[in-house]
């Protein structure tokens, strides 16, 4: 018997028994989500602590002086002075990014809504710092040394977003899939572009754009990593009620 002919309620999996009707290469490949692996989710714990801590010891480095001075930075003492259609633009942003990467990603689809868990409450915490941290040096650091180099907008625009990208090839190296990482640098390219615009149409106020990266963190990981981790692992997972089809 061929594996064409197993019936999807003997195949039991949740996630297929609510897509009847999806081709059956789709339904199989339902199977080989990589959040489905303990190896992967121990994975995603490891580098979202290490993201964690990385990022916590530079706030806290700039916390030494004051944290007035470190919220000064990030612009809450001129959050009255952004225009309303800056926070739109960041609004516009994160929620465009959101529905992109669901609908290219099924972790992040199927796991959107889900804040329950130590590993989520992990990728909150390492996405709030990270919005924070990657924000300040890709933004306002580098934006405004190119400023001060005679750059004009547009070309920091565009060496703010490639530069973002560019380190986010990084993520190859978690799935051992270069294509995966070039996926993630262009992806991030675009996001950094947008947040640079919205960095620019704030006056140079951070905090719109650190909000909009923090939102779009809050509902897209620890999801967006695990599938990173798991890029290279999509093989199909057997149950293990399931039996192997006998050949004619």
């Amino acid at each position: 018997m061929s594996i064409t002919r197993f019936k999807l309620k003997e195949l039991e999996c949740p996630h297929l028994q609510k897509l009847p009707h999806q081709p059956r290469k789709g339904l199989l490949q339902a199977q080989k989500l990589p959040f489905q692996t303990k190896k992967a989710r121990r994975t995603a714990a490891i580098v979202l602590a290490a993201t964690a801590a990385f990022m916590t010891t530079f706030i806290v480095i700039w916390c030494v002086n004051g944290p007035e001075k470190f919220l000064n930075y990030l612009g809450f003492s001129r959050s009255g002075e952004v225009l309303p259609h800056a926070w739109l633009l960041a609004a516009a942003t994160a929620a465009g990014y959101i529905a992109y990467t669901a609908r290219m990603i099924p972790e992040v689809q199927q796991n959107i809504l889900c804040f329950k868990g130590l590993l989520k409450w992990l990728g909150i915490y390492a996405g709030f710092a990270g919005g924070i941290i990657e924000e300040a040096l890709f933004r306002q650091m580098l934006m405004d040394w190119l400023q001060g180099n005679g750059a004009c907008a547009l070309l920091q625009i565009v060496l703010s977003a490639l530069a973002f990208g560019l380190i986010h090839l990084s993520w190859s190296l978690l799935g051992g899939n270069l294509r995966t990482g070039t996926a993630s640098a262009a992806s991030t390219a675009a996001l950094g572009l947008l947040l640079a615009v919205v960095y620019v149409a704030a006056g140079r106020n951070l905090l719109p754009a650190v909000a909009a990266h923090v939102l779009i963190n809050l509902f897209v990981e620890p999801w967006l990593i695990l599938s990173a981790v798991g890029a290279s692992r999509h093989e199909p997972t057997r149950q293990p009620h399931e039996t192997q089809p006998r050949r004619n």
